[in-house]
């Protein structure tokens, strides 16, 4: 089959393996909104995983998605009400609604959009069953109503437990207890959380280690050098201001004593399912 994927230059792996697994299928898959409807061609499935997909490319031609007006999101869903009669689309729900900034206008744009991503979609493909509910509690009735769903787990634990299997060896000890913090830090709030969670445990010789980068560490808006260097040197304390590799990132949670969602509010993650594949029994 056909496989188009709206195209969004993420750093999250998440996408990229799921096109891999479809190719090791025998699927075709194809980047981009840019095919879908500048020509008519169509294809037989369209996995939409996060909405602003469809409006990458023209978010390039105008410099900014910020850019995007409400008249070309009523192009955007003629077009696809148009392609959904020959081809499939299937909504992958990482995140219900938008994460929303200040602007209240850009909010209020990608509320539309989302809505559009949903409206369009022929059934659901969910990571958890909470977004489900949230779905259904966001959204009019008509946006979900009578379409198929299906759950399935986090692609980030097939992937784990298929390269690094568990075995029955005992984990080192450590002479610290290691506070694991993975995935990226989004804002300054979440940032703020880590640290002061970190700094109000009572635990002797305690460590934290924050990996995974993400808009606060290695973003357009980075924290300020003064800050961050103010933050190494808490004592303990070790910032990767980068995403580490699979095989760092295995290394770190089996050395972990406990590991720390860097989340003050999140639908769906593949951080829960961190803990498990290295056996250890605390998550915060």
């Amino acid at each position: 089959m056909q496989i188009l994927i709206p195209y969004l230059c993420v750093p999250n792996t998440y996408v990229h393996d799921f096109a891999q697994a479809l190719e090791g299928q025998k699927h075709q898959v194809i980047w981009g909104s840019d095919n879908l409807f500048y020509n008519h061609w169509q294809p037989d499935v369209v996995a939409s995983h996060w909405a602003e997909g469809y409006l990458f490319s023209l978010s390039q031609q105008l410099g900014s998605i910020r850019k995007v007006k409400d008249y070309h999101l009523e192009e955007l869903h003629s077009n696809l009400k148009q392609k959904r009669e020959k081809t499939l689309i299937l909504a992958f729900v990482h995140n219900v609604k938008p994460r929303y900034g200040k602007d209240r206008n850009f909010n209020s744009l990608l509320n539309k959009l989302f809505t559009i991503n949903y409206d369009t979609a022929h059934a659901f493909v969910h990571l958890g069953q909470e977004s489900i509910i949230e779905l259904q509690e966001f959204y009019p009735v008509e946006v979900y109503q009578n379409k198929p769903v299906l759950v399935i787990s986090h692609g980030l634990n097939e992937l784990f437990r298929a390269s690094y299997p568990l075995t029955s060896e005992t984990k080192p000890k450590s002479d610290n207890f290691r506070i694991f913090v993975p995935g990226k830090i989004r804002d300054s709030q979440e940032l703020s959380f880590i640290i002061q969670a970190f700094l109000k445990a009572k635990i002797p010789s305690k460590q934290l280690i924050i990996a995974g980068g993400g808009p606060v560490l290695q973003g357009k808006n980075p924290l300020k050098p003064i800050k961050k260097t103010a933050i190494n040197l808490l004592p303990g304390v070790t910032i990767f201001a980068r995403r580490l590799s699979d095989q760092e990132q295995y290394n770190e949670l089996v050395n972990a004593d406990i590991v720390l969602a860097p989340r003050l509010s999140a639908t769906n993650s593949g951080i829960p399912y961190l803990p498990t594949l290295a056996a250890i029994h605390r998550f915060l």
